[in-house]
């Protein structure tokens, strides 16, 4: 009986330091996106602009699905709580990724010698 608490024991630690490396990493997509953002902005070519937009996007979309869903979660005293798709969030993280981008470009035209 006793080894099985042990065992039991072990397998609510390791469950909830994985929860809060979830928490600790997805508290780190939001500042992690506005880095992101900024370096599409900054940089000068089109490639590492779009892969900094598209990566920043992604990376936002996570932060406000995995946020909506803990929210849900916690705030749930029924059980049946319906969670939302991570296609949810996509148009916000993405179109937010776009406008950086269309704003970049934009901005890039703009300043070019001719």
């Amino acid at each position: 009986m006793l080894a099985y608490h042990a065992v039991d024991s072990a397998h609510a630690f390791f469950r909830e330091a994985i929860a809060q490396i979830l928490l600790w990493t997805s508290m780190a997509c939001l500042p992690g996106s506005v880095v992101l953002f900024v370096l599409a902005f900054r940089t000068k070519r089109h490639l590492p602009c779009l892969l900094f937009a598209s990566v920043g996007g992604f990376v936002l979309t996570y932060f406000m699905w995995y946020f909506a869903n803990l929210g849900a979660t916690l705030s749930d005293f029924s059980g049946d709580v319906h969670y939302q798709s991570w296609l949810d969030f996509f148009p916000l993280g993405f179109g937010i990724a776009l406008m950086v981008v269309a704003v970049r470009l934009s901005y890039a035209g703009s300043t070019r010698k001719t």
